[in-house]
């Protein structure tokens, strides 16, 4: 009993992880699916340039001091480095990008430019924000975090949704971004307050630059993956092809990140404090993979199964084609995914030396395939980036099995259960879409499907309970 009870509890605590970490891709597609309907492809196009711009720098502050702090065994002496670090890189990608739209104006839009002036002072905060949180993930205090990061990411939604319902438009956008980011430093601080250097050091500054700008560099080939395709895509075409390309990535990123973002941080924690204790990596590559295909791997199938037939009931008609384009995302999703919760292992363990060149090398085959499908349209632009990221996904993946030094055997025990939870609660419920549809209402076929998924799929995980709880366990105890 007292097993049954362990086990129980493990679940819980990895659910309750999930979903606060999860919190900012659940409200994306909140918004995503309220504002579909209000905004034209144009409207939306713009707020996915600006924010697409805003979000490269916030992520950039995700990765390089953001590892360091959590990995240095000296916090007081390179704390206060680490944040001036950061607050210069935002500070540089927010400088470049208002020059690249003011002096080129790739996107003949003057109104993106007005936009992204009103959202840059947002990364000022998300400086200070990233840099607190990965004192809290440091820490351990990981309970008051998760109800911080949800509680403010859900809050900051519903004041844009009703903003958006209001009429205020692309405004109610960018509300929600500053209320979500203000939000966090109070949330952060009123729970630990943040440890700072001793006295700032110009030696221990220039180590702290040495050491991330590989990081940088690596994180940045990532973000031409992420977001080259709506900055060509917009310049190639327009703003409001965009908007529809952009808006199925959301949709398809959303879905696929409420697992995939968790599981990369959860990677880049387990990794960084395992290097940290002198710890090789183990099986514990292989388990997060095997939980990559179980949770974003199994959700991006299900969307790409219910978005020809759920999508063209929910838009407007000038959002026609968008639910295609979801379909080729999804695969895509899945390697960038797999790519991400992999780069961390490829990081810790200091293999930046062959990570950096190869994205580098994907990055451009991606840009290049782009600039020549983009010409023909988005559907050709969403194949363009489902290849690259395939291929680049499978090649990372290559590369981190290599550095783990993982047996194969013990993998494909480890990866078949996950594997099989994905195809047949998958399959089933594409069988029974396809039988019910000409029988049946639409949303009655939709919901019976995704009753038939979760029931195939949770008979599948019971049969393999036990192989999937040693996986869920191995990768909740994220201190080794």
């Amino acid at each position: 009993m007292k097993s049954k009870f362990s086990q129980l509890g493990v679940y819980a605590d990895l659910a309750v992880g999930m979903v606060s970490r999860s919190s900012n891709q659940i409200v994306g597609l909140l918004i995503t699916i309220v504002a579909i309907p209000i905004l034209s492809p144009t409207e939306f196009g713009i707020f996915a340039l600006a924010s697409s711009f805003v979000a490269i720098a916030r992520t950039l502050l995700y990765s390089a001091t953001f590892q360091y702090i959590i990995q240095t065994d000296k916090l007081t002496e390179y704390s206060s480095e680490c944040i001036v670090v950061s607050s210069l890189v935002a500070l540089l990608v927010t400088g470049a990008t208002l020059a690249l739209l003011f002096f080129a104006d790739p996107f003949g839009s003057p109104q993106l430019l007005h936009f992204f002036l009103i959202l840059a002072p947002s990364n000022i905060l998300s400086v200070f924000s990233a840099w607190q949180e990965a004192q809290l993930l440091r820490s351990g205090k990981l309970k008051g975090y998760y109800g911080i990061t949800a509680a403010t990411e859900f809050a900051s939604a519903f004041v844009a949704i009703g903003l958006l319902f209001s009429g205020t438009g692309l405004i109610a956008l960018a509300w929600q971004i500053y209320l979500r980011s203000l939000l966090l430093v109070i949330g952060y601080r009123l729970l630990s307050r943040p440890v700072l250097s001793d006295r700032l050091s110009w030696r221990n500054l220039i180590e702290v630059s040495r050491w991330s700008l590989p990081q940088y560099g690596s994180m940045t080939t990532g973000l031409v993956s992420a977001y080259g395709a709506d900055f060509i895509v917009g310049a190639v075409l327009s703003p409001a092809a965009t908007g529809v390309f952009r808006a199925a990535n959301r949709i398809v990123t959303a879905v696929g990140d409420v697992c995939g973002q968790p599981i990369r941080i959860i990677a880049l924690t387990l990794f960084s404090r395992r290097t940290s204790k002198g710890l090789k990596s183990d099986e514990a590559y292989v388990r997060i993979l095997a939980l990559t295909i179980l949770l974003p791997g199994t959700v991006l199938m299900g969307l790409a199964i219910l978005a020809p037939v759920a999508i063209p009931i929910a838009v407007r008609p000038d959002w026609n084609g968008v639910e295609m384009i979801v379909v080729y995302l999804c695969l895509g999703r899945f390697f960038s995914i797999v790519q991400a919760v992999s780069t961390p292992l490829l990081i810790a363990y200091g293999r930046q030396n062959v990570l950096f060149p190869t994205q580098l090398v994907f990055s451009a085959i991606l840009v290049g395939g782009l600039l020549f499908a983009a010409q023909y349209g988005v559907t050709e632009a969403a194949w363009a980036f489902t290849i690259s990221a395939a291929i680049g996904g499978l090649v990372i993946t290559g590369l981190a099995f290599k550095t783990a030094e993982s047996n194969k055997t013990s993998a494909w025990r480890s990866l078949t259960p996950p594997l099989a939870c994905a195809l047949l609660g998958n399959g089933a419920a594409l069988v029974s879409l396809h039988a019910l549809l000409p029988h049946t209402d639409v949303i009655v076929a939709l919901a019976a499907c995704i009753l038939v998924a979760i029931a195939v799929f949770g008979v599948t995980a019971v049969i393999l309970r036990r192989e999937i709880a040693s996986t869920v366990a191995a990768i909740n105890k994220v201190d080794p």
